[in-house]
């Protein structure tokens, strides 16, 4: 039973890795919002957030320098927000009547 469980988890680890390395890839090649719905949530997470403290800590090691507007020259794009782009145009009483899959997100 052991072994069959590390095999599980060694499969599940080598498909996350390669799913990130792939989002990883596509980042740059594609507008955030496609990009975002291209990959699992866990991926886009983690990806949009290494590029983000990456972005960030460039912009601080610049500011560092002497480089004044190195926060404002380097910020990085807005990821699109999720379930703005899941929504869509739905106005308020219309997405009250559908399913909601998360109680959380009230917005």
């Amino acid at each position: 039973m052991e072994v069959w469980l590390q095999t599980v988890v060694d499969a599940m680890r080598a498909a996350l890795s390669a799913e990130f390395k792939a989002a990883v890839a596509g980042y740059d090649e594609k507008p955030r919002g496609r990009w975002l719905f291209d990959h699992s949530v866990q991926t886009t997470i983690t990806a949009s957030r290494t590029f983000f403290t990456q972005e960030i800590t460039g912009a601080f090691n610049d500011l560092e320098d002497g480089k004044e507007d190195a926060l404002k020259a380097r910020a990085p794009a807005p990821l699109v927000c999720p379930p703005c782009s899941v929504r869509g145009s739905a106005h308020r009483p219309a997405r009250a009547r559908r399913p909601s899959t998360s109680g959380r997100c009230r917005s």
